[in-house]
């Protein structure tokens, strides 16, 4: 699992440990509100994109997905 180093940006941290996180659990999904980038979990997408679903800008509409 990632652990946080000190100087080491939360988004960036965010992304590498839920990709982590899906590595063991392959229940876990993101879904993504259009923040893939910002929020680094772009790189999970680039691992399990069966996994990511991208219903935009859309919050209630990801919420009904949930």
């Amino acid at each position: 699992m990632t652990t946080m180093t000190m100087g080491k940006p939360l988004r960036a941290a965010m992304g590498e440990t839920i990709t982590d996180l899906g590595k063991t659990d392959d229940r876990l999904v993101v879904l993504d509100g259009d923040t893939a980038v910002s929020t680094r979990v772009d790189i999970f997408q680039q691992q399990f994109p069966e996994r990511f679903y991208q219903p935009g800008i859309a919050e209630m509409n990801t919420l009904r997905i949930a």
